[in-house]
């Protein structure tokens, strides 16, 4: 729905529903690695072998996979753009997604007990994972932007600003039904820590996003500065003592670029992305098994400061 109640006022919304098949891969793939855990006795890391089996497979059944379903949501979007005076516009939208039946692999499912299964049937794992219609979400976000444009100092100058709020929620977080095949194992069938699992869901995305771009063009002249904000964020991870949770704070990034247009269909651009050489916060020692120094959740690249001469040729 669309209603314009002034030339400079317009307000939206809309509500819809969706569905979405199981894709190939998460109902047929298939693949079995090394992997490793703490010993229970000194702690330290073991090998041992965990499968990703399709739904369809002896493994899989025998830890309680069934068919997956179609995934079904509900979404609902609400919001306005105001151009107060011209060549300035600021919009707003609210959105809401709900969720149900997601997709999602589980959890690793390796205690005792579940080894003991697959060795029952024949398997060579002594883990397993599997895709499962387990968890809903709830989906709650707010778009803001603002675009003003200008001529001044003999050019164009155009700042645009954009935030972003978003938060995922999984309502029955702490109600995730078990199959019956996995009764007493002692297992979860998506735990907090897992790859993919809980708060990786929820946590491992800043909620709070923001960039700032201004821009201003004289002649065959041309600049760009942006500042870029990621807010904090948690992400899970696995130590040698096990599953772990850390915290990482909010960064943000300038960049800049200046461009020259000697001719038509020409140009020469310089430019510097992530100007003060800021990187991720790094990973506690022991987590990750001390093999990668950075968060593979972060939102940004851990190169540090990139500089860069680029040359166009735009046929026109």
């Amino acid at each position: 729905m669309r209603l314009q109640p002034t030339q400079r006022l317009t307000l939206r919304s809309a509500i819809s529903t969706g569905f979405r098949a199981p894709s190939l891969n998460q109902s047929y793939y298939s693949s079995v690695v090394t992997n490793f855990k703490a010993d229970p006795v000194t702690g330290n890391p073991i090998p041992f072998e965990i499968g990703i089996f399709p739904v369809n497979s002896r493994e899989a059944r025998a830890l309680g996979a069934r068919p997956l379903r179609p995934e079904s949501s509900r979404n609902f979007s609400a919001g306005f753009a105001v151009t107060p005076v011209d060549n300035l516009t600021f919009t707003s939208d609210f959105y809401y997604i709900a969720l149900d039946d997601r997709i999602t692999i589980t959890g690793f499912l390796d205690t005792d007990s579940v080894a003991s299964i697959l060795r029952n049937i024949g398997s060579r794992a002594e883990a397993a994972q599997y895709f499962t219609n387990a968890i809903d979400t709830r989906t709650r976000g707010l778009d803001v932007t603002g675009d003003y444009t200008i001529a001044t100092l003999g050019g164009t100058a155009n700042v645009n600003a954009v935030f972003n709020f978003t938060r995922t929620t999984i309502p029955n977080e702490n109600n995730i039904p078990l199959p019956p095949e996995l009764q007493g194992t002692g297992e979860d069938l998506i735990g907090k820590y897992d790859e993919g699992g809980l708060l990786a869901m929820t946590k491992e995305r800043p909620a709070w996003r923001t960039s700032v771009t201004g821009q201003f063009r004289r002649g065959p002249w041309n600049g760009l500065a942006r500042y870029s904000y990621y807010g904090k964020y948690s992400s899970s991870l696995y130590s040698y003592s096990g599953g772990d949770v850390q915290n990482y704070n909010g960064k943000g990034l300038v960049d800049a670029e200046v461009g020259f247009v000697p001719l038509l269909g020409f140009k020469v651009s310089l430019g510097a992305r992530n100007i003060f050489d800021v990187y991720p916060d790094r990973m506690n020692e022991g987590n990750g098994f001390d093999i990668f120094p950075w968060p593979p959740a972060s939102p940004f690249g851990y190169n540090g400061r990139f500089l860069y001469t680029r040359v166009e040729l735009t046929g026109r």
